[in-house]
């Protein structure tokens, strides 16, 4: 908090089950303005990457998958920086329009 007690961030991403409630998340956005994502749409990047380091050891050898790495990695950083593109997008829509905090996702 700045020293007149307003937030000093509009903003808050929550770390990995590292949450605040909804009722808190609620207050913060209508009394101060702060908006807060949600620990399950900031960590979805960390959830689907590892789900395709375990398709990748289950699908290729160590030596495949080494020749790979560099398609392999960029396919999947395209793939996830697309989608929380779309969904921060759809977040801050939903948010604007309907005049409340974020919604959960």
């Amino acid at each position: 908090l700045l020293e007149d007690g307003s937030p000093s961030s509009k903003l808050i991403v929550e770390g990995a089950n590292l949450f605040v409630t909804a009722e808190a998340r609620q207050k913060l956005y209508e009394d101060a303005g702060v908006l807060i994502v949600k620990d399950s749409s900031a960590n979805k990047g960390g959830v689907i990457t590892s789900s395709y380091e375990i398709c990748a050891a289950m699908l290729a050898s160590e030596e495949e998958f080494l020749e790979n790495k560099d398609a392999i990695v960029a396919e999947v950083l395209a793939k996830l920086r697309g989608f929380a593109k779309l969904e921060a997008e759809l977040l801050f829509q939903e948010a604007e329009l309907y005049g409340q905090s974020l919604p959960e996702v």
